[in-house]
């Protein structure tokens, strides 16, 4: 029976629903801002991983690693300023900028299922999915 609707999301289904922890999780980007991903180069797809014990985030852009500090408290996330290598790469640099920004932005999470939903305020700026161990 479903007692509250949530929201919806093109081309998904409702699948096993199980709840997924915000920590300790590699959480793998699927929109940014309203537009879908496409991974730019291969096998750098973009994702964000918060480390419990250590009080890190880490991830990658889509080219370059990123890593910094977190805070977490009830549905409130803030993240630090971000560090990250600096390789070049053919595409996907304006999309990782985006990505990190988001990122710097971000105030609270909800979890649904599987997807992670990051706000800045009361904007969607990342929808992310668990990805399998």
């Amino acid at each position: 029976m479903i007692q509250r609707f949530v929201r919806t999301w093109p081309r998904e289904t409702c699948g096993s629903v199980q709840r997924v922890a915000l920590e300790d999780t590699t959480w793998a980007l699927l929109e940014l801002n309203g537009k879908t991903i496409t991974v730019k180069v291969k096998d750098k797809a973009p994702y964000l991983e918060l480390n419990s014990k250590k009080a890190s985030a880490y991830g990658l852009g889509g080219c370059n690693r990123f890593f910094g500090s977190y805070e977490t408290s009830g549905h409130r996330l803030s993240l630090g300023a971000m560090g990250a290598t600096r390789m070049a790469c053919p595409e996907g640099m304006d999309q990782e900028q985006e990505f990190l920004t988001a990122l710097g932005s971000v105030t609270r999470y909800e979890i649904h299922g599987s997807k992670l939903l990051l706000f800045a305020s009361k904007a969607l700026v990342a929808r992310f999915e668990a990805r399998a161990p």
